[in-house]
Parts: C-alpha cells; structure tokens; sequence
C-alpha cells in the first residue's frame, strides 16, 4: 500500500492518492495474478474550473478511482 499526497501549483487542486497492489503466484510461479487499486482525492482547494479544461490532460477537481486486474502467464 502507498499514500501520496501531490502539491499542485498553477490554479490546479493539491490531491491526496492512495493506492495498493496484491498479487499470487501458482503453479510454480508460472501464473501471477495482480489486483491494483488507485484512488486520486482532490482537496478542492484549485481555482480552476474542471469544466473549462478542453479536454486538458490534467483534470482538476475530479475524483478517480482505477480498478485493475492483471493476469500474466511466465512461458
């Protein structure tokens, strides 16, 4: 598990990221399953308005939360 916090500058909102990993091996270290969990908390305190981003890579104020599940098979 991690924790992070990101000091945003240039109107953008400071966030609060919290994430974490758990993963098995089986048959001999053959097969791996990982699940991995992000979320991102803007602390709402930006001055920029995430309406008018226009399509801006950079979000603000915009709560997310990544799901993800991998499968890897070692040949």
């Amino acid at each position: 598990m991690n924790v992070w916090f990101n000091n945003s500058n240039k109107g953008f909102s400071d966030e609060l990221i919290i994430g974490g990993e758990l993963g098995v091996q089986l048959f001999k270290n053959k097969l791996i399953l990982l699940s991995r969990i992000r979320w991102i908390h803007p602390l709402y305190n930006g001055s920029l308005d995430p309406a008018s981003s226009n399509g801006s890579v950079f979000v603000n104020k915009i709560e997310i939360l990544v799901l993800r599940n991998e499968v890897v098979w070692n040949f």
